[in-house]
């Protein structure tokens, strides 16, 4: 509820107007129809990506001439309209914005900060950005120079009102005037804001940015008459097809679609949780009927048919589910309130907390459903006692239900549940295939309910009384069954489920089995009653270490996977980067012999490697093996014929991403170390040759790439056209995965085989630095426009933000299944004492210590938490293995976090003892004469 209101709430503010306008339609349209957009001047690329050190073609913004005809459209078309535009500056790579801001007062800095320049007087057109003190942009924004945080970026700076502050790409200083809070920007299209923080400066602020590049990103539209947006939006698009546009109705749609997608994720996980709920439940019923049965065996000699047994304790848990779910909606909704900003974080909203009535009944609903409808099983053995145990009381055998009836009890199970389910899910299974295979499902049980029917009926003694058509009758089920599946697709759900569960189980049971029967137990008495128990009970524990390993397995599996991520970009970082430190540039005519010179003046610098980014354009390959020459378009034909069915078309752009730019570098020192697929790396000998390296992948191969051919490229940003043709001389290895750190270009060449009069587009310093002198190196970047100092190790912490925000609600979700675990094992530890009662009182009544009797029953539960952390950790590396060789490919090395394993397999082992502890320390301590007084 809480999601669907933030994300579905104040469309029109969210979205910044009525209607909001891109300058690129790429995703959209076809490429012929994005290029008309440039080619009548709307359209530009700008910046690229510096910063990644290669241009991919830049980002698209509005030219002052694009800008100019929307506003045109929109006066002559739709009138009353008001429109403003938001301008940002150029460059950066995804959530990483190519600007840093400092606070010299507290010698802090933060970068990849999101700056935004808009016209403070109208921006925004629907709501208000105010300040944690209630004013508007448009009242603290008076001049060029005044500048409003937000409240992430004022807490990294330690920034109060009042603070000068000064930007990358700015000689003038500026007075920080406000902060807003940092939801103050809709959350899902300001990511980076979110993580590193952002900015406000008025529109004449653009020209205090003199070495830098801003471009206009966005314009927004506000309607006269907000009903005709559908309308005005759809002439539009006919007038300008090259560029995006979002209305209102639309964003409705796609948050909608995120808020339902959300919602499932969340209730299927509360189903999830409410299964292993369900394992409890039927531990609990079964120990409450192994319990009573004397007092069922006198209620049947009293005259209670089997059946009314069996209502009495479906009523006993229908209690028990009533005051269960009282219970679990009021922790439901603190629960909700204690993570709301978990959740938040996660879709970059702020949540508003409110009590409402229909997320409560439906659980109050499902939660009494699923307690009854698991209780049903064990209560049909209680229907079965017989009441001549009257006169055995000692006796507490509990009699089976009978196979048929067992199965159809089963049946209904599993038919509940899929209701439930189904309640639940929605439309998620809605495809036409799902609900045909789900009814294909529902045939075969109705299949296998007939044939048991029929065969139990014809075995029976008085067969002779059953007519053909009480014969024929339950083949009728199995139409029953098609049709049940087909409507209610859920079916297919709960099948997989309890595929899955009755394997896990069957591990479970087995791995119990082999540890009690061949752990080696030596002279240690205690371990030896420990494995004796576990024996006896071996079904029970297996299903009670289901929920255990459910848990610990979500959670392995997202925790272990963010690790692995983290560490493996850590560890390409360092490999590929050459330094500990980077310096940004934009690639001016002295931009290259200023950084240089600040380098060689600076202390504690132990080596570097400037390096130039030229953006270029593959022109030919001289296959020198096969003797031909191959143009461009041949080399993305090649490309286009490799490549899967679905993506042709998409080889040449693929193709473009790594022959757009080449990194001109210092080659006696900084180099990356990379694994090369081909080849060899560049060497001292190499300073003035025409060489270079390039990126051996999918794309690179398929073109025809190998070591000795030659690449001739046009030189971009020069008045004339030039040519430079490099021989390969060694290829990286990109062939079993894609990552990389982005930090440098897919091609790198000597700095001497450029012309000296061609500047590069771009400009960073790879510096191997004393950490001591970052500060300064820092402060002495500053005085050099549009240049910012970057640590690598801050392109890691950026990792680590983005994947934390994106795993914390998951963890969260993990963590309380695993929380489920620990209290269903507290309950089976609880059963387990209940049942136990006789033997702890005789063990304490020959001498034992309460102590002893206690750690007999911390060892077999500290196995058990053992073997469920084995199992669930187990699983969670394996699919972990199978992602990361998918993603990375290759020797993991490092990349696996073993210790995050051990870790989990001993919170198991921890969650199993404190369970234990808390459930059997009054048990343990109990007198012997009264328990053997009355058991």
């Amino acid at each position: 509820g809480m999601v669907e209101n933030a994300l579905t709430g104040s469309l029109q503010e969210s979205n910044g107007g009525d209607i909001r306008i891109a300058p690129s339609a790429d995703r959209d349209v076809s490429s012929e129809v994005a290029q008309q957009g440039r080619d009548l001047g709307y359209v530009e690329s700008v910046g690229g990506n510096a910063m990644a050190g290669h241009n991919q073609g830049g980002n698209d913004y509005f030219t002052p001439a694009g800008l100019e005809a929307v506003q045109n459209w929109f006066a002559d078309n739709v009138p009353g309209s008001t429109l403003t535009s938001r301008q940002m500056l150029t460059g950066g790579v995804g959530l990483m914005s190519a600007a840093s801001i400092s606070n010299p007062r507290t010698d802090s800095d933060q970068t990849f900060i999101t700056p935004y320049f808009v016209d403070t007087q109208v921006y925004p057109l629907y709501g208000d950005r105010l300040s944690e003190e209630g004013e508007a942009l448009s009242d603290l924004i008076l001049a060029p120079t005044d500048i409003v945080i937000s409240r992430n970026l004022a807490d990294t700076l330690d920034a109060k009102v009042g603070d000068t502050l000064r930007m990358s790409g700015s000689s003038t200083d500026f007075t920080l005037r406000g902060i807003v809070p940092t939801d103050s920007e809709d959350g899902l299209k300001n990511m980076g804001g979110a993580l590193f923080g952002y900015c406000f400066l008025d529109l004449g602020a653009v020209d205090l940015f003199t070495e830098s590049e801003i471009g206009i990103d966005l314009i927004y539209a506000r309607l006269d008459d907000p009903a005709q947006v559908e309308t005005i939006n759809e002439e539009f698009g006919q007038q300008f097809p090259f560029f995006q546009t979002v209305n209102t109705i639309e964003l409705e749609d796609q948050n909608e679609t995120i808020s339902e997608t959300l919602n499932q994720l969340v209730m299927v996980m509360g189903l999830v949780s409410l299964l292993i709920g369900g394992i409890g439940i039927v531990n609990t019923m079964q120990v409450v009927v192994s319990r009573r049965t004397t007092e069922i065996a006198v209620l049947k000699t009293l005259g209670l048919e089997g059946d009314q047994v069996t209502t009495l304790f479906l009523v006993q848990a229908v209690v028990m589910g009533v005051i269960g779910s009282v219970i679990g909606v009021v922790l439901g909704w603190l629960a909700a309130y204690a993570t709301k900003g978990i959740a938040g974080a996660f879709i970059a909203h702020t949540l508003e907390f409110r009590l409402t009535a229909s997320p409560a009944i439906m659980g109050l609903i499902v939660g009494v459903l699923v307690t009854t409808i698991f209780g049903l099983m064990p209560t049909l053995a209680a229907g079965q006692v017989r009441p001549n145990l009257v006169l055995r009381p000692s006796d507490t055998m509990i009699p089976r239900a009978g196979r048929l009836r067992s199965f159809i009890a089963l049946v209904i199970v599993i038919a509940a549940l899929s209701l439930v389910a189904q309640s639940l899910i929605g439309d998620l299974l809605s495809a036409r295939m799902i609900r045909i295979i789900a009814g294909g499902i529902g045939a075969v049980l109705g299949l296998l309910v007939a044939g048991l029917t029929v065969g139990s009926a014809l075995i029976n003694r008085k067969r002779q009384a059953v007519t053909g058509m009480q014969q024929a009758a339950p083949l009728l089920v199995i139409p029953a069954g098609f049709a049940f599946g087909y409507l209610i697709p859920a079916l297919l759900i709960l099948m997989i489920t309890f595929v899955i569960v009755g394997v896990l189980y069957t591990i479970l049971w087995a791995l119990i089995w082999g540890v009690a029967k061949f752990f080696p137990s030596g002279w240690l008495v205690d371990l030896k009653v420990a494995l004796r128990s576990m024996l006896a009970v071996r079904g029970r524990v297996a299903s009670t270490l289901l929920a255990l390993v459910i848990g610990v397995f979500t959670l392995s599996l997202v925790t272990m996977l963010a690790d692995a991520i983290t560490n493996r970009f850590e560890t390409m970082l360092v490999d590929e980067t050459g330094g500990n430190v980077m310096v940004f540039a934009s690639g001016q005519a002295d931009t290259l012999e200023r950084v240089e010179q600040q380098l060689i003046q600076m202390d504690g610098v132990y080596s570097y490697a400037v390096v130039g980014t030229y953006n270029v354009e593959l022109i030919t390959l001289e296959d020198v093996s096969a003797g031909q020459v191959l143009s461009y378009d041949e080399l993305k034909a090649r490309t286009d014929a490799e490549a899967e069915p679905q993506m042709i078309g998409h080889g040449g752009r693929g193709l473009s991403r790594y022959v757009s730019a080449i990194d001109a570098r210092d080659v006696d020192s900084n180099l990356p170390d990379v694994t090369m697929y081909r080849g060899r790396q560049l060497t001292a000998s190499d300073a003035s040759q025409p060489v270079i390296v390039v990126t051996a992948n999918e794309k690179t191969l398929a073109a025809g790439f190998d070591v000795g051919d030659k690449l001739t490229f046009r030189l971009d940003g020069s008045s004339e056209s030039q040519e430079i043709t490099l021989e390969i001389v060694g290829m990286i290895d990109r062939t079993s995965s894609e990552f990389s750190s982005e930090a440098t270009s897919p091609n790198y060449a000597p700095l001497g085989a450029f012309p000296t009069e061609l500047q590069p587009d771009s400009v960073k310093a790879v510096i191997d630095l004393d950490e001591s002198q970052i500060g300064n190196l820092r402060r002495a970047m500053n005085q050099i426009p549009g240049a910012f100092v970057l640590e690598t190790r801050l392109i890691n912490d950026v990792i680590n933000r983005v994947v934390n925000q994106f795993t914390s609600f998951p963890i969260l979700v993990a963590s309380l299944a695993l929380v489920v675990g620990g209290i269903v094992i507290a309950n089976s530890v609880a059963l387990s004492t209940m049942e136990r009662r006789r033997e702890i009182a005789i063990m304490k009544a020959v001498g034992l210590q309460r102590e002893r009797v206690l750690g007999m029953l911390l060892l077999e539960n500290g196995l058990m938490g053992l073997i469920g952390g084995l199992i669930g950790v187990g699983m969670g590396g394996a699919i972990l293995l199978m992602l990361l060789l998918e993603m990375f490919g290759g020797d993991l090395g490092s990349t696996i976090p073993y210790l995050t394993g051990l870790g989990l397999m001993a919170l198991c082992i921890v969650i199993a003892l404190a369970a234990a502890v808390i459930t059997a320390w009054g048990a343990s301590g109990e007198k012997p004469l009264n328990v053997l007084r009355y058991e």
